[in-house]
């Protein structure tokens, strides 16, 4: 069943706040957390400023899901001029709220307990592997002290669970074909890499679908190359997989 992208971050941030940017926080140029984005934010190292005028320090909040890595942000203590009576309100600053949010965003910010992480909530949704590999790469940017708080709590032995999974029903012969045309020797430029021989005889090499079945690849000759196990990964998950993509297709048609 397909995950939000809110049930991955709340997975991987157990302190965590979610609202939605007003027509006061545009309007202003400054965005006000509630208690709960509060909390997330004493999590940190980073104390608010008193001054409201150029706070400092200014930090890094780290962008998820986005065309961005990182915004830049202050965090500052904000007096009320109309009511002096009552409790400074705690503001976000800067580029993050100028440059990077919109008035009706819906905004998840967590904390790996050194950093701030940021997400613009939509209606994305996951696979069960495409769960996985965004858990991972969000795990790819967390602090080490994260990691170790995570291993501290971890159970000695992992959950056993089912899975049920919906995907396509490859050709044997393709696949078969594939290996043999290629040698068992990696397709993509400049590779070389020999598949090595399995224990049960034979060779092993890997069988990649160059324009995926779920994107309306075909599953025929000219869409298929034999890969080791890097340069499949790399299809798949590089941030220049798109590019890769390009050069395999063009070595295929190239090739044969």
């Amino acid at each position: 069943m397909p995950k939000s992208k809110l049930h991955l971050l709340k997975s991987m941030f157990p302190i965590y706040g979610i609202k939605v940017v007003s027509n006061t926080d545009v309007n202003k140029s400054a965005y006000v957390v509630n208690l709960a984005q509060k909390e997330v934010l004493s999590a940190i190292p980073i104390k608010p400023s008193l001054h409201t005028v150029s706070p400092k320090p200014i930090f890094d909040v780290m962008l998820l899901f986005d065309t961005q890595n990182t915004v830049e942000a202050s965090y500052y203590l904000s007096e009320r001029v109309s009511d002096p009576t009552r409790k400074p309100e705690p503001r976000m600053g800067h580029e993050f709220i100028s440059k990077w949010l919109n008035r009706g965003d819906r905004i998840f910010i967590g904390t790996d307990g050194i950093n701030i992480f940021a997400c613009k909530l939509d209606t994305t949704t996951f696979s069960d592997l495409e769960f996985d590999a965004a858990s991972e790469a969000i795990l790819d940017r967390v602090d080490d002290t994260y990691l170790d708080d995570a291993i501290k709590k971890a159970p000695l032995a992992p959950t056993k669970i089912s899975k049920v999974t919906n995907g396509y029903k490859r050709s044997r012969i393709i696949v078969q074909k594939a290996k043999r045309r290629s040698k068992y020797v990696c397709d993509f430029p400049k590779c070389g890499w020999p598949g090595f021989k399995k224990e049960g005889g034979g060779k092993f090499i890997e069988v990649h679908h160059i324009i995926p079945l779920a994107e309306k690849g075909f599953d025929t000759m000219d869409n298929v190359a034999a890969l080791c196990p890097e340069c499949h990964r790399k299809q798949h998950y590089s941030s220049s997989k798109l590019t890769l993509r390009s050069t395999l297709l063009s070595e295929i048609r190239r090739k044969y």
